[in-house]
């Protein structure tokens, strides 16, 4: 009996410290005014759109708890969805993070939210960190509540009258708007150098591209100059990879997007008009050149495009030109209310999936590719509308 218990002892000291070292981080939240039963996801900060949450927990007499495992640093969201709410922290192997956080609900035209504060996460020497990086943050705050108070009856005046028309324009291009305007661009230059060296005082560190990636400030074109000033190593970490996903390049710093002069990748759809399956390269066959649109029913610029891309079809359709047209919306009904609308005569798909527009990374709308018989790139995106996209199609089949 000694020996079984002996052996009984032993077995559960080993289980108990192999789940230590299986959940070797800790995360406990104490949150005030959220709903028992409340659902939230323990998520990576620059995990890929297709990564599970690490952990899913519901909230209890206002406590829920994250065991698992950490190897490295790693920001992490703590999220729920219904209401939508969200707190940020960083932490790393070994620590128990407690997060102390009271919840206000509010409804933001018809989503209801879920905003907390005040937020005290304790146990994670990261996070302190973190806060003392970022501090400055505080500063640009307080500009800009100066600037807002400063232009509050020119702003208040603003909202009171509707975008596009000649009222708003005669407001915001009055002396006030132009004075608001400067005031602006010299806040959001201030911000735009407050993290770009905010990013390279940290470039030799994880913190680098790390703090670029939670804060995403600043144009692709500067981050993409920013990352190329990360050390080799930083780039191979976590956060670094991650970045150059993000920002479209390889570990070197250069482009992966598809360029002029590479080819496209070929790819399923279904047409609309005929309902039937067909890929890019069978609409390619037997035409000279065709142009690829991906666009979306709410995108504005995209709409407005849509009466010089059907002049040039129906002028050029004869000769060799056709369109293929991909669409990102998420709803297949706001999709289909658009094309009845836009009446586009050429083949149309739905990207239900995301699938075509993570093959080409497509990153705003339009984007436009020009392609020739065999799918090498002539053109792309503001190259290939507009003006600039009748003049290279005149060139090209003359009229």
């Amino acid at each position: 009996m000694k020996n079984i218990r002996l052996f009984l002892t032993c077995w559960l000291f080993a289980a108990c410290a192999s789940m230590l070292h299986a959940q070797n981080t800790l995360i406990s939240l104490d949150i005030s005014d959220v709903p028992d039963g409340t659902v939230f996801k323990l998520l990576v900060v620059g995990a890929q759109e297709d990564e599970p949450p690490i952990a899913t927990a519901r909230i209890t007499a206002g406590k829920l708890h994250f065991a698992f495992d950490s190897q490295e640093p790693r920001f992490y969201d703590i999220r729920c969805d219904q209401p939508w709410g969200n707190i940020r922290l960083v932490a790393t192997k070994g620590d128990h993070v407690r997060v102390y956080a009271v919840g206000h609900r509010y409804d933001n035209r018809g989503t209801a939210i879920i905003q907390f504060s005040p937020v005290q996460i304790k146990g994670s020497l990261l996070q302190t960190e973190y806060e003392e990086k970022v501090a400055g943050q505080s500063v640009l705050n307080d500009h800009y509540t100066r600037m807002t108070e400063t232009h509050k009856d020119f702003l208040a005046q603003l909202t009171k009258v509707r975008r596009g028309t000649p009222e708003f324009d005669a407001l915001f291009n009055s002396d006030a708007g132009q004075r608001y305007q400067a005031a602006e661009k010299s806040f959001f230059d201030e911000v735009r150098q407050y993290y770009r060296q905010l990013f390279l005082d940290n470039r030799t560190s994880w913190w680098g591209p790390a703090l670029v990636v939670v804060s995403l400030n600043g144009t692709n074109e500067e981050l993409q100059d920013i990352y190329r000033q990360f050390t080799p190593e930083v780039r191979r970490s976590f956060y670094g990879t991650r970045l150059a996903k993000m920002l479209r390049l390889d570990a070197d710093g250069n482009s992966t997007k598809l360029q002029v002069g590479q080819t496209i990748p070929d790819f399923a759809f279904t047409d609309h008009a005929t309902q039937q399956a067909t890929t890019m390269r069978a609409r390619m066959a037997g035409k000279k050149y065709v142009l690829l649109d991906f666009w979306a029913s709410w995108c504005g610029p995209c709409r407005r495009e849509m009466p010089n891309f059907k002049a040039q079809y129906a002028r050029y359709k004869d000769k060799g030109f056709d369109i293929v047209s991909i669409s990102a919306d998420d709803r297949e009904a706001d999709w289909l209310k658009a094309l009845e609308e836009e009446q586009t005569p050429w083949a149309n798909g739905l990207d239900r999936n995301k699938d075509i527009r993570q093959l080409y990374q497509v990153e705003y709308y339009p984007t436009v590719y020009l392609v020739d018989a065999d799918g090498k790139i002539l053109a792309k995106d503001e190259d290939a509308r507009g003006e600039k996209l009748v003049a290279r199609l005149h060139d090209l089949l003359g009229e």
